[in-house]
C-alpha cells in the first residue's frame, strides 16, 4: 500500500468518552429534518436491523452518553434518514449511521466504501460492523485505504468486530464528530 488516504483518530474520537455515564439507548417520538418535523406512527416507523440496538448499546458501552433511535420516514419520499442520534455526555449532538457487512465468502475491496457512500445523506459518522464478514484482520486496512480513496465527503468510521473496536478512522483532512449539523429531535 502506497499512500494512506485516512487518519486513525481512536485515540483523539476517546478523550471525551465517558463509559460509565450511560444514559441507555431510546426511541424517538420525532424528528425534525428540513424544518419538517416528522412524527413517529404507522408510516414512520423506528424499524431495527443489522443488530442496530446491539451496536448501539455497543457504541454507548464505549463512549457513553444516549442514543435515540430515529424512525425511517415513510410519510414522504425520498427523505433518507441515519438510524441514531448521539447525545455525548459532553459536547455536541450528531447523527450516527449503522452498517454492517455480512458475505459468505471474501467481501470485494469496495465494500466499506460501498457502505460510506451508501449513508450519503443520512450521517457523516458511521460504524461498520465486520463481524458477520470474512474480511481478513490483516487486510482491513486495504480496504479502508480504497474507501477513503474514493470518499469525496468528510466522514468518520467506526470499525468494530464482535465487542472489539478496530479504530476510528477519518479522510486525511481533520474531522471530528462535532463538526457536524445535526437537526432537532424531540424525546
Amino acid at each position: 500500500m502506497n499512500k494512506i488516504y485516512y487518519k486513525d483518530i481512536t485515540n483523539e474520537f476517546l478523550k471525551n468518552a465517558k463509559p460509565s455515564v450511560n444514559y441507555g439507548v431510546h426511541f424517538a417520538k420525532s424528528i425534525t429534518k428540513d424544518g419538517v418535523t416528522y412524527r413517529v406512527n404507522k408510516k414512520n416507523k423506528i424499524n431495527t436491523r443489522n443488530h442496530e440496538i446491539e451496536n448501539a448499546y455497543w457504541f454507548l458501552s464505549i463512549m457513553g452518553g444516549k442514543i435515540i433511535l430515529l424512525p425511517e420516514i415513510g410519510s414522504k419520499r425520498y427523505v433518507r434518514m441515519a438510524d441514531y442520534k448521539y447525545k455525548p455526555v459532553k459536547g455536541k449532538s450528531y447523527f450516527l449511521e449503522n452498517k454492517e457487512i455480512m458475505s459468505s465468502k471474501a467481501p470485494g475491496k469496495y465494500c466499506i466504501y460501498h457502505k460510506i457512500k451508501d449513508s450519503n445523506e443520512q450521517a457523516n459518522v458511521i460504524i461498520v460492523d465486520i463481524t458477520s464478514s470474512y474480511i481478513n484482520p490483516n487486510d482491513y486496512h486495504l480496504y479502508m485505504n480504497i474507501a477513503f480513496k474514493y470518499t469525496k465527503k468528510q466522514v468518520v468510521l467506526i470499525l468494530k468486530r464482535k465487542t472489539n473496536l478496530l479504530g476510528i478512522y477519518t479522510n486525511k483532512k481533520r474531522a471530528t464528530p462535532s463538526d457536524y449539523a445535526v437537526g432537532s429531535l424531540h424525546k
